[in-house]
């Protein structure tokens, strides 16, 4: 579902895929999005939802995911202008295992 690469510079390659449709973007050191991956685990293992912010300078996108006992449903939604409550539109959405989102997140490189 989820794959974050870091690049050189304070970026890193984010691709989100729903079995069907796939987003790619950079993301900046603006915001540390690999840690709000990481705290989103440990969220959704304690309470019901969680929010990952991808900064893209000036823009972004805002992860939402809400989990119902094994399973997640996420959305994908864009932003504009350094305001990630400013939500533009939904971009992507789906499903997935809890236990997959995990094992995604674990394999994030630093």
């Amino acid at each position: 579902m989820i794959d974050y690469t870091p690049k050189e510079h304070g970026w890193a390659m984010v691709t989100i895929n729903n079995g069907t449709t796939e987003i790619a973007f950079v993301a900046s050191h603006l915001h540390d999005s690999r840690q709000d991956l990481v705290r989103s685990v440990t969220t959704l293992e304690k309470y019901k939802e969680a929010t990952v912010v991808f900064q893209d300078e000036p823009d972004g996108y805002v992860l939402h995911l809400e989990r119902e006992d094994k399973h997640c449903h996420y959305t994908l939604h864009s932003f504009k202008g350094y305001d990630p409550a400013a939500l533009c539109e939904l971009v992507l959405e789906g499903n997935i295992s809890f236990a997959s989102y995990k094992n995604d997140i674990i394999n994030i490189k630093n």
